[in-house]
């Protein structure tokens, strides 16, 4: 039977540790990744309709490490890269909803779930404004939860609000490499030469769809991740994909 999708069957939830781990791990979505990459496109295609192109994009839903309870993952961004790590009991008035996943409660209802955060004060406005609003955007979460769906693919692509566009690179020479931070549950984000990619198998995990954004793509690997500047289109070439 083919559903019948309508804002009432999908809603938003708050914050849990509990949904937090019970993403895929990284090689679980990579492993269904190309099985799934036709997704990109309409997904795609329902944020240009939406005006939101140069602010919201798509990740490869996935997680490093699992978190304990009432922690959240936290991201601080300055010129220099950004760190993410978890954090406790953190004051949700200065945090944004970056990253967000979409879970099937039963047949006919589904739920969107905010998964990592940044800190408000170390992103534009706009995108500051436009993440706190994706729960009322009910058309706009509705179409995007139809696709995933009938795709089967909540489980291999979330939705990302653009965020690091404080970091400062050469777009054109550089990428943003995430990798192991200092401790065993923290990341970092730092710009690095291009070059870099070609000696490792790097896999993409975020997409954007403007082709004048100043955002990020990402990928990684069981040992640590990669970003830069991207554009998934159905009618202009693809750059720079990382495998």
């Amino acid at each position: 039977m083919q559903l019948e999708f309508t804002n009432s069957r999908v809603t938003t939830s708050p914050y849990s540790t509990i949904a937090f781990n019970t993403l895929p791990e990284f090689q679980e979505s990579k492993a269904r990744f190309d099985a799934k990459h036709y997704v990109l496109d309409e997904l795609g295609t329902i944020i240009r309709q939406h005006g939101l192109q140069r602010y919201v994009g798509v990740a490869l839903i996935h997680k490093h490490f699992d978190l304990q309870d009432g922690e959240r993952v936290v991201e601080r961004v300055d010129a220099n890269g950004s760190i993410l790590q978890p954090v406790l009991e953190t004051d949700e008035s200065v945090l944004t909803p970056y990253l967000w996943h979409l879970s099937r409660l039963d047949d006919v209802r589904f739920q969107w779930t905010p998964m990592e955060f940044v800190l408000s004060d170390n992103v534009p406005a706009q995108v500051n404004d436009l993440a706190r609003e994706f729960p009322s955007r009910k058309s706009f979460i509705t179409e995007l939860a139809e696709v995933l769906i009938r795709a089967e693919a909540q489980d291999t692509f979330g939705i990302s609000f653009l965020h690091r566009q404080r970091i400062g690179f050469d777009h054109e020479e550089q990428i943003l490499l995430e990798s192991p931070g200092p401790t065993r549950r923290t990341l970092i984000v730092s710009p690095v030469a291009r070059e870099r990619t070609t000696d490792h198998d790097y896999t993409q995990t975020y997409w954007h769809f403007d082709i004048d954004s100043s955002s990020f793509a990402a990928g990684c690997d069981q040992h640590g991740c990669a970003g830069y500047c991207s554009l998934h289109s159905p009618t202009l070439p693809k750059r720079g994909k990382l495998r």
